[in-house]
């Protein structure tokens, strides 16, 4: 013979439903009932078995919530300002982290065009408008590239920096008279963008305090018994060439011996003057 298991009422007692603190049982006919306290308002009632056992059984009290209902009225004006300062702090970031972005971009895009190839914001000097003969032009340029290093102590006169240099200059059409504020401008465009070698760090051992003398060319054609410093092809020691020496120079001798461009210049025939 089987047995049939009685389930008895469920006592809710300790219990809390809600804002409801269930302290006991008061009623068992017709129906179950329990004495409750309200612990946001602190009231006290009676609610059904029923009610307790499906969730429905809350707080009658007149003012019941009310004050919790005024302050979140209050607290909303600070939540809305706190929530678009919160919006607007995340579109500002944004918005800067775009602008880096495009930055960026454009630095480099900057870069590989004055790197290789013609730069829009290219300076013209009008003093180098005019026109030489190739004689007054080499005697020109270099008294320009010597005035060029002399007044401008962070470039770092090296053959990798002066092909570069040269490089820019030839590509953007200057080429034949160069003047100082040319230099002066290409360099400051190419150091710009990180693309010329950085003077090494002085120390102790590599500072030489001694005074270097300087020779200028003249502007006017040399008489019979002046002469130019330059540089001998054999021993790439410095010396003096005399006029006659010079007179039977070929372009590309001069340039060399000058040191106008540097042995590792680039030369084309549509610059072959310069």
């Amino acid at each position: 013979m089987s047995s049939r298991t009685m389930v008895g009422v469920r006592d809710f007692t300790g219990h809390q439903i809600g804002t409801l603190k269930v302290e006991g049982l008061v009623s068992r006919h017709p129906s179950p009932r329990y004495a409750v306290k309200c612990l946001r308002c602190g009231s006290q009632a009676t609610v059904s078995q029923r009610e307790l056992s499906i969730g429905t059984a809350v707080c009658r009290a007149s003012g019941c919530g009310r004050e919790a209902a005024r302050e979140e009225l209050e607290e909303t004006p600070r939540k809305f300002r706190e929530k678009e300062q919160r919006a607007l702090r995340e579109r500002i970031e944004e918005t800067a982290r775009d602008w880096r972005s495009t930055a960026n971009q454009l630095e480099t895009v900057n870069r590989d065009l004055i790197s290789k190839g013609q730069d829009p914001e290219l300076y013209l000097d009008p003093a180098t408008t005019g026109t030489m003969t190739e004689y007054e032009a080499a005697v020109f340029n270099e008294r320009e590239a010597l005035r060029f290093i002399r007044e401008t102590p962070e470039y770092h006169a090296c053959p990798e920096n002066m092909v570069v240099l040269f490089g820019y200059l030839q590509r953007n059409g200057i080429s034949q008279i160069v003047s100082a504020e040319s230099l002066r401008a290409a360099f400051r465009r190419l150091d710009t963008y990180g693309l010329l070698e950085r003077p090494p760090a002085p120390t102790s051992a590599s500072v030489d305090y001694r005074p270097v003398e300087i020779r200028i060319a003249p502007a006017e054609p040399l008489q019979e018994s002046e002469s130019m410093v330059g540089f001998d092809l054999r021993t790439g020691e410095q010396r003096e060439y005399t006029k006659y020496e010079i007179d039977r120079m070929g372009s590309e001798e001069f340039r060399r011996v000058f040191r106008l461009f540097g042995d590792r210049a680039p030369l084309t025939p549509h610059h072959a003057a310069f």
